[in-house]
């Protein structure tokens, strides 16, 4: 299926990095404020038996970090192949339809 390229077309890979960027520094914000403040135990509970290795220190919120930096990736990587290709077949089908409305 041929696609034809707009400029409403998401980047995958900014995309991606941008969403793993932005994850992964809001859990490692979180575990830092959990370890100085000793808030938010349960969520950070929560995420540690996802996340391997995050806890309330400084090591386990680097660690959760990286693993909330994968996470983000793929999440980022799959919305944007998914909104792209949603554009894609949308484009497609309203290519079609007006060409099905246009007089001769």
């Amino acid at each position: 299926m041929g696609c034809h390229k707009t400029s409403s077309r998401l980047s995958i890979c900014a995309l991606a990095i941008a969403a793993g960027f932005t994850w992964g520094a809001g859990v490692l914000l979180l575990g830092l404020i959990a370890m100085q403040y000793e808030i938010g135990k349960p969520l950070i509970a929560s995420l540690g038996s996802i996340y391997i290795g995050f806890e309330a220190t400084l090591t386990g919120s680097f660690i959760g970090a990286g693993w909330a930096f994968a996470d983000g990736l793929v999440a980022g990587l799959f919305f944007a192949l998914v909104y792209n290709f949603v554009l894609c077949v949308c484009g497609a089908f309203c290519r079609k339809k007006d060409e099905l409305h246009q007089p001769d």
